[in-house]
């Protein structure tokens, strides 16, 4: 096992060759005889058959710890009061480096001057985390709440419009298009996943713009189309791509469609997601790497890597429906109609046995 030190006194454990299997064969262990009622009391065992007991909270760390590292994941343990810069805060909580000094300067975090460079304390960091993870839980909530009061969600039920308009206006990083934020339904299942990590969002002003133009010309009040949005924005402070104008008249794909792709380039998303894949032929991508995706296989495959997260996040959605209240069984159907009806199908696969709170 190689161990790499870092700011802080942290040190990052990886696994090299059969240290893997072992370390699955340790997590298959654990889950065979369960890990909450250890016999008799949590201990660490060596080779030589020596046996210190260890404290419960520190049994389930390390419990954490090598099932992380079954999964092909680096551990870095560092203490609380470690002192973190710009690049290593950024990195833990997913964000860029401009939008962490953005929020430095805000005063959102605390910091401690260094001469040139700021350091950021562990421990703040995290409380920051964990008041950001609140705060866009509870956004969410809003936005659910509102969004029904508006007849947001009823007004977009349904296969995705085009949302090109004819008019001269007009943690997995992944480009969303303005089709797939269209339906609120479908859109808030991608923001809770998003929430919940297994991913990190992306658009653009004008994504966000042309859908602001879409919703309205539907019908929809101009007022909640527009709370609904700043929503989005303060919840994902760091999804806005910016500085991507220079180059849309290169890209080769759709017209309609290159300040889209512009923005997943310059953004450097993985993967671009959108119900308009043929206006993003394969050969107006393969020069960026990146890989044009229907949000139906993109939702599938959140659901296969993080199936714990997925359903969680569906039944946080669904309690957030109040008006009209919703199950899971009817979120699913919605968002079947909204044109991710595999996803839907293996979501409902995934429900059984049934939460109480699932109807």
């Amino acid at each position: 096992m190689s161990t790499r030190a870092a700011s802080g006194e942290a040190t990052t454990y990886l696994l090299e060759g059969s240290q893997l299997a072992e370390v699955v064969d340790f997590v298959t262990e654990l889950a065979r005889r369960g890990v909450a009622v250890p016999e008799p009391k949590p201990a660490l065992v060596g080779a030589d058959g020596r046996r210190i007991e260890v404290p419960g909270p520190v049994f389930d760390a390390l419990v954490h710890v090598a099932t992380a590292m079954a999964h092909g994941q680096g551990v870095t343990v560092i203490p609380q009061n470690a002192l973190l810069t710009t690049q290593e805060a950024a990195e833990l909580l997913g964000i860029s480096r401009p939008t962490l000094v953005r929020l430095l300067e805000d005063g959102e975090i605390p910091y401690e001057q260094r001469g040139r460079h700021r350091r950021i304390m562990l421990a703040d960091l995290l409380a920051y985390q964990a008041s950001m993870h609140r705060e866009r839980r509870e956004a969410l909530d809003r936005m659910a709440q509102e969004g029904q009061a508006a007849g947001l969600y009823e007004a977009t039920v349904g296969p995705p419009i085009r949302t090109r308009l004819s008019s001269p206006m007009a943690m997995f990083p992944a480009f969303l298009d303005t089709c797939t934020l269209y339906g609120a339904y479908l859109c808030d299942s991608l923001l809770r996943l998003a929430e919940a990590g297994t991913y990190r969002p992306l658009w653009s002003a004008d994504v966000l713009g042309e859908l602001e133009r879409v919703l309205v010309a539907r019908g929809l009040p101009a007022e909640a189309v527009k709370y609904r949005l700043g929503e989005m924005r303060r919840a994902f402070a760091d999804a806005e791509v910016r500085g991507y104008e220079n180059i849309v008249e290169t890209m080769t794909c759709d017209p309609k469609d290159r300040h889209v792709l512009a923005a997943a380039v310059r953004s450097d998303a993985a993967v671009l997601v959108t119900f308009n894949l043929d206006d993003f032929p394969d050969t107006s991508t393969a020069a960026y790497d990146i890989t044009v995706v229907h949000p139906d296989d993109f939702l599938l495959d959140q659901l296969d890597l993080y199936p714990g997260h997925t359903v969680a996040a569906l039944r946080d959605q669904a309690r957030s429906y109040s008006a009209p209240a919703m199950s899971i069984e009817d979120l699913l159907g919605r968002l079947a109609s909204a044109g991710v009806p595999k996803f839907a199908a293996e979501a409902r696969r995934h429900l059984w046995p049934a939460d109480p709170g699932d109807t």
